[in-house]
């Protein structure tokens, strides 16, 4: 089986995102994402994002870069860049959820609290917190309309 890769990062918006504009993020990431097979999630909180991205690594590492140089993200942080077997998010292009409107959101410094425990090896994959904040968040959304391939 073809390893996939896994990146997860961290950023602080430039300015607070509406409904509107987080579910047009979201189409977007969509749209693009579908045609290189990259799949993930991607979380919203005070005004803070954290994504997971899975895929071909030259492609995982060619959305990253954008990302840096997108305007509307500041004090971006890769956490971990790791090779996996397994997407944790087969089912979709891109998920999204907002946080904000959850009964307990995530604000940032908390969701960086979670992350400053995370652990990781020498080489820089990442045994984290992260990983487990996302299989809990992926089991808060319906399955995707669009099933990408198992690879």
């Amino acid at each position: 089986m073809p390893s996939i890769q896994r990146l997860v990062y961290v950023s602080r918006a430039t300015a607070p995102f509406s409904d509107a504009e987080l579910r047009a993020l979201g189409k977007q990431c969509t749209e693009n994402n579908a045609p290189w097979n990259v799949t993930g999630l991607l979380l919203y909180s005070a005004g803070h994002f954290m994504q997971c991205l899975e895929g071909d690594r030259v492609t995982i590492l060619r959305i990253y870069d954008r990302i840096c140089a997108d305007t509307r993200h500041r004090e971006i942080r890769r956490l971990f860049l790791e090779s996996t077997d397994t997407r944790l998010f087969p089912s979709w292009w891109m998920g999204l959820l907002n946080l904000d409107h959850r009964d307990a959101p995530l604000d940032g410094p908390h969701l960086l609290n979670a992350l400053a425990n995370a652990t990781t090896t020498t080489d820089g994959h990442c045994t984290t917190d992260a990983l487990q904040l996302f299989k809990y968040f992926r089991n808060q959304l319906p399955a995707g309309d669009a099933k990408p391939s198992a690879a």
